[in-house]
C-alpha cells in the first residue's frame, strides 16, 4: 500500500475520486491505495475556526481494523503541528463505532456548544440542511501539543 497526497476542485462526499478520476485544485486530498484495488482509505482536511478541519475520513470496510484511517488522522495531526495550529476539529456521528468512540480514543474531545466556532456552524447547518441529524452528531477536537 502506498499514500498519495494530491489536489481536489470538485468534492464527492460519498466515495472517494479512484481510477480515473483525479480530482484537481489548491485544497488537499490525501488517500492510501493498494496495488490492483485502488483507493482504500481517503480523507479531506481543510481549517475551520483556526483550526485544521477533518472533512471527510473514509475507509474501505474491507480495510478496516488495520489502523490506515488512524494513521490517516495522525498524519493530519502531525501536519497540524508542523504548521502551528492549535487544534483538530470534526463534526461526526457520536455512537457509530468508527465515528465517535474511534475519534475520542484518539484524543478528541467532545466540544461544548459555547467552544464551536462560526465557521463549524456553518457546516453543521449544512449537514442537517443534507439531512443529517443533528441530535447523532457531534463537534470533537483535538489539542495539538507542541
Amino acid at each position: 500500500m502506498s499514500w498519495r497526497m494530491m489536489n481536489h476542485r470538485q468534492r464527492r462526499l460519498s466515495a472517494p475520486p479512484c481510477g480515473k478520476e483525479r480530482p484537481s485544485s489548491s485544497k488537499t486530498f490525501l488517500r492510501r491505495e493498494d496495488r490492483g484495488r485502488g483507493s482504500v482509505a481517503w480523507m479531506w482536511p481543510s481549517t475551520a475556526d483556526g483550526d485544521l478541519l477533518l472533512e471527510q475520513v473514509s475507509v474501505d470496510p474491507a480495510y478496516r481494523g488495520k489502523r490506515i484511517g488512524s494513521a490517516l488522522i495522525q498524519g493530519v495531526v502531525d501536519r497540524g503541528r508542523a504548521e502551528g495550529f492549535a487544534g483538530v476539529v470534526l463534526t461526526t456521528f457520536r455512537d457509530i463505532p468508527w465515528n465517535g468512540p474511534l475519534y475520542r480514543r484518539l484524543g478528541f474531545k467532545t466540544m461544548r456548544d459555547a467552544e464551536i466556532g462560526p465557521e463549524l456552524r456553518a457546516l453543521r447547518r449544512r449537514e442537517t440542511e443534507a439531512g443529517l441529524d443533528v441530535l447523532e452528531r457531534e463537534c470533537l477536537r483535538k489539542r495539538i501539543t507542541r
